[in-house]
């Protein structure tokens, strides 16, 4: 009875495991199953560009101003910046001798979704309906095998911005996006801001990998942790994190004030969380604490709040401030500091990897090239005006047709609501089916 016991038990625990990391990686939702995310909506209008496995280095031109893009990767190292040399996004897959990947594009209303994984690792992505499967046994302790992926988006702000790491490494530079949804099995994603937007909602979910985040600022974050490492930069607004174990940092550029209410709201298990408070901003704590500690040394307060109590606690020197973060902690450690340059470049070069190269252009006697015409669509969104009915406006700054534009900020500069969902834009109409066009 006792080896059955201890057999459940093990048994329990490995199901336990596998679910932790499907989730880090899908979350909770997958738009392309029906639903929503992001505030786009799903229809009909789907379809495949191209599903290829490859042995040999071979890039994908896709002519199109799809204004929601995913990036799904497994097992490959995946560079994505930004391109003014051209409208069209480049697909690039560099494969070492003896190697091989498969790569695709799929379409779905003005939604991209590229994804390049081992043969034997499915994310699901099928217009033919089937849901598919992921082989974890294949992909959780994969790595890049030498096979690099490198993705050249147009400049302009996105509606929304997705990426779904199993194993494997991506690395984003200066992508911009109203709405950003990155989620790790077991892999790294290092995502390095412009810093030029704003953003209206931010979305990190990790199973057991690591993310390092800069210049996310964000009006509203959810950051949902199981036992992976992170740091993130920018932050400001409202919004929650959800800590199992583990180790997370979390630089805020703002915290609120005189005429803002802004929640911080963190609900943790074990594990250590640093948070990085901004000069001239003033908060209050709220500490329920279970069997760790809350270290404070950040805007002239210095004070260590223990285990077994409830606690109020001011930092900073403006007692009126309407800023409140709520900690509620099981056991593990939560440290409050000043934020300093030097301790976010400290941590942004521990969770530096070696960053891959753009390839050269290529030609039709270098490699194989699909140029893919799409009909142009474009985003809607409840900021839209009634002059541009296709412009996206952000902050200080409206986007039309992918040129963005010097506007005049918003006269409502009311905080938002810290119980309410970020608005979700209106669903735009569903563009015509993709032409295929085969280089020579």
């Amino acid at each position: 009875m006792r080896k059955l016991f201890l057999l459940s038990a093990v048994i329990c625990a490995a199901s336990f495991l596998m679910a932790a990391i499907t989730y880090g990686i899908w979350g909770p939702d997958n738009p392309r199953h029906g639903g929503s995310v992001g505030g786009v909506t799903s229809y009909q209008s789907r379809g495949s560009i191209f599903n290829e496995t490859v042995n040999q280095d071979k890039e994908w031109h896709i002519n199109n101003e799809f204004t929601n893009i995913e990036v799904d990767s497994a097992a490959v190292k995946t560079l994505i910046v930004p391109t003014s040399e051209n409208e069209m996004i480049r697909v690039c897959a560099q494969v070492p001798t003896g190697k091989s990947i498969t790569v695709s594009a799929e379409w779905e209303d003005d939604s991209l979704c590229i994804a390049a994984h081992p043969k034997s690792v499915s994310f699901g992505f099928s217009t033919g309906g089937y849901d598919g499967f992921v082989g974890w046994l294949d992909d959780i302790f994969g790595d890049s095998n030498g096979i690099v992926i490198t993705i050249e988006i147009p400049e302009r702000i996105l509606n929304t911005f997705t990426l779904k790491q199993g194993s494997g490494t991506t690395i984003v530079r200066n992508i911009n996006a109203a709405n950003n949804y990155f989620e790790i099995g077991s892999g790294t994603i290092n995502f390095y801001g412009s810093g030029q937007y704003p953003q209206n909602y931010f979305n990190l979910d990790i199973g057991s990998g690591k993310a390092c985040v800069t210049n996310m600022l964000a009006e509203h974050y959810n950051i949902d942790v199981g036992s992976g490492k992170f740091v993130v930069s920018g932050l400001k607004g409202y919004g929650e994190i959800d800590f199992g174990s583990g180790k997370g940092s979390v630089f805020y550029s703002e915290l609120g004030g005189m005429e803002n209410y802004y929640d911080h709201s963190v609900d943790m298990g074990s594990g250590n969380l640093d948070l990085y408070f901004p000069e001239g901003y003033s908060a209050y704590v709220n500490a329920s604490i279970g069997s760790g500690y809350v270290n404070i040394d950040a805007l002239g307060i210095k004070q260590k709040l223990k285990f077994d109590t409830n606690e109020r606690v001011l930092i900073g020197s403006y007692s009126d401030s309407t800023c409140e973060l709520n900690l509620d902690m099981g056991a593990g450690s939560v440290n409050i500091y000043d934020s300093t340059d030097e301790a976010l470049n400290k941590l942004i070069e521990e969770y530096a990897v070696d960053e891959p190269s753009l390839p050269p252009k290529s030609d039709s006697d270098t490699a194989a090239v699909v140029d893919i015409t799409t009909t142009p669509s474009f985003v809607e969104s409840s900021s839209l005006s009634e002059e541009q009915s296709t412009s996206l406006v952000i902050g200080d700054v409206t986007v039309t047709s992918g040129v963005v534009e010097e506007s005049n900020p918003p006269e409502d500069t009311d905080a938002p609501n810290p119980s309410e969902a970020p608005e979700a834009p209106n669903p735009p109409d569903a563009p015509n089916p993709p032409e295929i066009e085969q280089a020579a």
